[in-house]
């Protein structure tokens, strides 16, 4: 009995934490220059949503992309959570590249295999129209600049 109610316990603990930081939202602006560009580059940095939901259908969290009105998007790792149900990296996954063109690369939690393989991963966020990164490099033009 004891067990069974530190189990629930602990279960409502994890729920509560994980309603908890799926409100947040955090954004960042940053400035910064080079004499290599002519003229301005608007880049939106996503990382580490673990598969959290954002609103119905990922709403307030594409809303506020697409209010940053970015050139490009990259996604450096853990949009997929190896824990998480994948539907919410699978709704912002499918409905991001209609902001901008996005570029993506695995991270750690991508990496674990647990509820998908690292292949199917990279297929999964290809066939939304994604490009993966997947040791490469990919040289990119914006208006008259690389």
């Amino acid at each position: 009995m004891k067990l069974a109610l530190l189990f629930l316990g602990l279960a409502f603990l994890y729920l509560f934490l994980g309603w908890l930081v799926s409100f947040p939202i955090k954004l960042r602006a940053y400035s910064l220059s080079s004499p290599k560009l002519s003229s301005s580059v608007r880049i939106a940095v996503v990382s580490d949503l673990h598969s959290t939901i954002y609103g119905e259908n990922q709403k307030r969290l594409l809303s506020k992309l697409r209010q940053s009105q970015p050139d490009l998007i990259l996604m450096p790792g853990d949009i997929i959570d190896d824990i998480k149900p994948l539907k919410g990296a699978e709704q912002f996954l499918d409905q991001v590249p209609a902001i901008a063109p996005c570029y993506y690369c695995t991270g750690n939690h991508e990496n674990i295999d647990t509820l998908i393989t690292l292949e199917e991963v990279k297929k999964r966020v290809r066939q939304a129209g994604i490009t993966v990164l997947d040791n490469k490099k990919k040289r990119l033009r914006f208006a008259e600049q690389r």
